[in-house]
């Protein structure tokens, strides 16, 4: 059976250049089986990222030069994810703090779906909040989700605490943007009942949103959408590409009550997501460490 019990602690390595990074590659002397190149990256990076939850700008600065190069190294998905969500996050940005003026808004997250854009916008320096919830469609008809009324506490609770409660939202001087992916509106319609009627947020200052509508509208130059906004929308939203790295847990509605098990969510994907944003937002000196958003998800 092929171990990692052999692999050489980073602290071993003494070269903080990328092209030394082969060593890792080299088969050990005791190896029975060879082991790929990647997996020796897979098993450092595994090794990086068991220190931390959340991958967070801290924890990024925390880093070693080699540890950052290992992270670089490691082939993944998630690298195109992350480049594809700068690229369109980049003009979301620009058009809310054009429609509202920067640090005068606050962008919450649905559910997964607009959770790469929500992490991009994260990290430079938008205060941003993550709320697990899905399947809500399936309670639309006849607004059957007051069935659920006794499970809400606990997200109340939650609410609170990730300063989404009534009395801080309407103390508050900015502009709070509530935003999913839509298909068929019905998801939408659920949790903005649910947000008005039950914990309190039917105030002028929070407005619920497309989150396709807003990379379209954002990344268009005139009326029609490029492909690449179009393309985004449809891989990680519609195709819910995102869900498994944007860091935000699955939380049927039905099970709103167990909102506390989403505060303890770990995927190693998402932290390699994370960490391939901060450092591709790092190099365009677009990063940004928010202390409003030491809450966050």
């Amino acid at each position: 059976m092929i171990t990692f019990q052999n692999i050489r602690p980073l602290s071993e390595i003494k070269t903080k250049t990328v092209a030394n990074l082969s060593r890792l590659s080299q088969p050990l002397e005791n190896d029975s089986v060879e082991i790929s190149p990647q997996a020796r990256l897979t098993a450092h990076s595994n090794k990086i990222f068991s220190r931390m939850s959340k991958f967070t700008i801290q924890d990024y600065k925390a880093l070693s030069g080699v540890e950052k190069a290992v992270l670089r190294q490691v082939n993944s998905s998630v690298k195109d994810a992350a480049e594809d969500t700068v690229k369109v996050a980049l003009k979301v940005k620009e058009k809310l703090d054009k429609n509202y003026g920067e640090d005068k808004y606050v962008f919450c997250c649905i559910g997964t779906s607009p959770s790469g854009i929500a992490r991009a916008l994260e990290f430079m320096g938008v205060e941003t909040k993550y709320l697990p919830i899905s399947q809500l469609k399936a309670y639309y008809e006849d607004d059957s989700y007051r069935t659920l009324e006794d499970k809400f506490g606990p997200y109340q609770k939650f609410l609170e605490e990730q300063g989404l409660d009534a009395k801080t939202v309407s103390d508050s001087d900015k502009e709070y943007l509530f935003y999913d992916y839509i298909y068929s509106g019905q998801s939408l319609s659920v949790f903005k009942s649910m947000m008005k009627e039950y914990f309190g947020l039917n105030l002028p200052n929070v407005n619920f949103h497309s989150a396709d509508f807003l990379c379209y509208s954002s990344c268009a130059k005139k009326i029609d959408p490029p492909k690449y906004a179009i393309d985004y929308v449809h891989k990680y939203m519609a195709m819910a590409e995102i869900a498994e790295i944007g860091g935000v847990p699955h939380l049927p509605l039905a099970e709103i009550d167990k909102i506390d098990e989403c505060k303890f969510y770990e995927n190693r994907d998402a932290k390699l997501f994370n960490f391939t944003l901060i450092d591709i937002l790092s190099k365009k000196s677009l990063l940004k460490d928010n202390p409003l958003n030491k809450t966050a998800l």
